[in-house]
């Protein structure tokens, strides 16, 4: 396939692999990050616990204040997730560009 390739076609399939091994570095460092703040069981406690009230509310028509405040406390812990999943999509748009900090990976980047 190489011999039929020429130069600028060779450039851009590497160019694309390179930005695809990026991508992926970005996204494991977002997910090593995710699981520093809320480790895998947490999560799924998090969204069993979220479905419970959610079944409750169905059922019941209302939370009481502490299911609300149960609520809100994992909303809150939810968005540390989505917060990490923002800043990936950024630099991996970042990085599509060509526009990636060199620095990508250090704290200051992640918020």
């Amino acid at each position: 396939m190489r011999e039929f390739l020429n130069k600028a076609e060779e450039a851009m399939l590497k160019e694309a692999r390179l930005l695809d091994q990026l991508t992926f570095e970005i996204q494991q460092e977002a997910r090593r990050r995710i699981l520093q703040k809320v480790p895998e069981f947490k999560q799924r406690n998090i969204l069993m616990t979220a479905l419970q009230l959610l079944l409750h509310l169905k059922q019941a028509g209302q939370l009481s204040k502490s299911e609300k405040k149960l609520w809100i406390e994992l909303k809150n812990e939810w968005q540390q997730i989505d917060a990490i999943r923002q800043i990936s999509n950024e630099l991996e748009r970042r990085a599509e560009e060509g526009n990636l900090p060199r620095n990508w990976r250090d704290d200051i980047c992640w918020g």
